[in-house]
């Protein structure tokens, strides 16, 4: 019954699983999550089910957030969690999986391994970020697993940058992995539609920005010695999601208040300040993980005309374009400098320019490598987070028959009480999804 039913649904659109949490308002605010979004918009034209563990709930519950996009969420550990998310597994060819967090869990990495078309998008080097905040051996050899997991399943392997993709390359040539390898850099939404923001000097003082998260790699404390160094030179507004860590360690640092503003702004209101800012700070240090990275902040500046101070400009694919900054050692004596600073900008948004095509050819091949159907309008979609409130109601009923041998008469009620509750906007024909739940 429940092979037939989710045959019956696969013949209407394309369905793909995605194996993370869809982004909430706030959460849209980082980077990470900034490229769930992205992903997200090109496969607009398919039916998305987003897979979300959760440790704090017991039983699975259904989550619609458009006609077109639904989250299933799940407790980490469940006997109708794992039969239900494999009935998922015939729904879907494709199976997306944003970094190997979100193949942690045995029920994923299954999802993951035995779909049709695997898709690992890296996000980041996560192993050696895990080693980088100090976790123990075990930890990073754990994760170090999941990514050799990711790697030799994975038929389409997507990266941020070519420094990722080479590193991953390099790091398991001895797998001779046969995965079609995609460059896709991150153009954030906030920077994608609009022209170079003339800018100049002409303000007193100019404005210098940072916009992003406060991990370990963003290096605060060195932000702040830069603020507090150059505090009579300039307007320094932070947009962090925690303003209040920002504020407490400065004033840890030097005992005084942050000399600007401090704040958090939704994605939309992100502009306001990118249109006003001569300056935007990125401090990384020197290592593997700056080095493979496409920081969605340094992309917004570089497309509002916001030039870089950089502590190093080894971060992702930058340099190979031609990236064009000042260093945070000589950014006081240069600032000033208006032809210096048109001639910077000018330079860096045609780089942002280049990585914009970049993207969009990669968008293509993405798509073409999935066989995604443009086709496919919204108004054609199934009501399918209804069928899979319905299958989720026969797994459990299923298990119901086998452990209590309810007559198999209980299972067609159920079934049909849910029918009778919902207002069905369903293209299949009735009389084929009833004779389905009477067999």
């Amino acid at each position: 019954m429940i092979d037939d039913l989710t045959a019956l649904i696969k013949e209407q659109t394309q369905i793909i699983i995605i194996l993370n949490k869809y982004p909430n308002e706030d959460e849209s605010k980082d980077g990470y999550f900034n490229r769930v979004l992205f992903i997200d918009d090109v496969f607009s034209s398919a039916y998305r089910i987003y897979i979300n563990e959760d440790e704090y709930i017991s039983k699975v519950f259904i989550e619609s957030i458009s006609e077109s996009i639904c989250q299933i969420n799940v407790p980490i550990i469940s006997d109708l969690n794992q039969e239900f998310i494999l009935m998922l597994r015939k729904l879907a060819d494709i199976v997306y999986a944003h970094s190997i967090y979100a193949i942690a869990t045995k029920l994923k990495q299954h999802l993951f391994m035995n779909a049709e078309i695997s898709v690992w998008d890296i996000h980041g080097v996560v192993p050696e970020e895990e080693a980088f905040m100090g976790r123990s051996k075990e930890v990073v050899s754990r994760f170090n697993n999941i990514e050799l997991i990711a790697v030799t399943h994975a038929k389409i392997i997507i990266g941020v940058s070519y420094a990722i993709i080479s590193h991953i390359k390099e790091k398991y040539s001895i797998y001779g992995v046969n995965a079609k390898f995609i460059v896709l850099p991150i153009i954030p939404v906030s920077a994608a539609k609009h022209n170079l923001v003339n800018k100049s000097l002409d303000k007193d003082p100019p404005i210098v920005i940072y916009s992003g998260g406060l991990q370990l790699w963003q290096q605060l404390d060195k932000m702040l010695e830069f603020v507090f160094n150059n505090s009579t030179l300039a307007k320094f507004i932070f947009l962090v999601t925690e303003p209040n860590i920002v504020i407490k360690r400065y004033y840890q640092l030097f005992k005084t208040k942050f000399p600007g503003q401090v704040c958090s702004v939704v994605g939309g209101e992100l502009f306001h300040y990118y249109k006003v800012a001569n300056f935007g700070l990125v401090f990384r240090e020197s290592n593997l993980i700056n080095k493979v990275a496409s920081p969605t902040k340094l992309l917004d500046y570089l497309s509002y005309g916001i030039a870089p101070i950089l502590d190093t400009a080894e971060i992702g694919d930058f340099l190979r374009y031609g990236l064009l900054f000042y260093s945070k050692e000589t950014w006081s004596n240069l600032f000033s400098d208006e032809m210096l600073f048109k001639r910077l900008v000018d330079n860096n948004y045609k780089i942002f320019v280049e990585f914009q095509k970049i993207s969009q050819q990669s968008v293509q091949d993405l798509k073409l490598s999935l066989r995604l159907n443009e086709n496919n309008l919204n108004s054609k979609f199934v009501i399918i987070n209804d069928f899979l409130k319905i299958g989720a109601k026969l797994l459990e009923s299923h298990i119901l028959l086998k452990q209590l041998r309810l007559d198999k008469q209980a299972l067609v009620n159920e079934v049909n009480s849910i029918y009778k509750s919902k207002s069905w906007k369903i293209i299949l024909p009735l009389r084929k999804l009833i004779a389905l739940f009477r067999k």
